[in-house]
């Protein structure tokens, strides 16, 4: 049995389309994967008077979007002036009571966005170590699923 040679010609196309399939997307698709931005960070100003035996608390509130295709979760945040951090919500009860209470993560969308804001959920810092004052600046870092750490930058002002 004796074997045929291809021609050359037919070996370069081969080789052409082999060679741009993935330049054009016509390989494998890319997983699916959050895409996270932080914007409008910022922290409600909280006055720590000199002497104070009792804890003085403050929030963050931010916006997280999401681009990507996949959601993603807030697990924590961590910001070394305060004793405690933790994710809140607020709400009224049957009564008509305003509250807050903790919750374990804060789920950010495929292509969606996730609130943090005053009267819904937000970032409590609790034991501030010391002053914010209007203007002043802190580093936060939030904790993703997914995304890993991102450090955002929050400008401290008035409720």
């Amino acid at each position: 049995m004796r074997s045929q040679a291809l021609p050359l010609s037919l070996i370069r196309q081969s080789l052409l389309v082999i060679m741009v399939m993935p330049a054009c997307g016509c390989g494998d698709p890319a997983p699916p994967a959050p895409d996270l931005t932080v914007r409008d960070a910022w922290v409600r100003a909280a006055a720590v008077p000199e002497g104070l035996t009792s804890p003085v608390n403050s929030a963050a509130y931010l916006t997280i979007e999401n681009r990507g295709n996949a959601p993603d979760h807030l697990l924590g945040v961590r910001f070394e002036g305060a004793r405690r951090v933790e994710l809140h919500e607020s709400f009224v009860d049957e009564r008509g009571i305003a509250s807050m209470r903790p919750v374990g993560t804060v789920e950010v969308p495929a292509g969606g966005e996730a609130r943090l804001e005053p009267g819904g959920l937000h970032v409590m810092l609790m034991g501030l170590e010391s002053t914010l004052s209007v203007g002043d600046s802190i580093e936060i870092v939030l904790r993703f699923e997914v995304s890993g750490e991102k450090t955002v930058n929050a400008l401290a002002r008035r409720l």
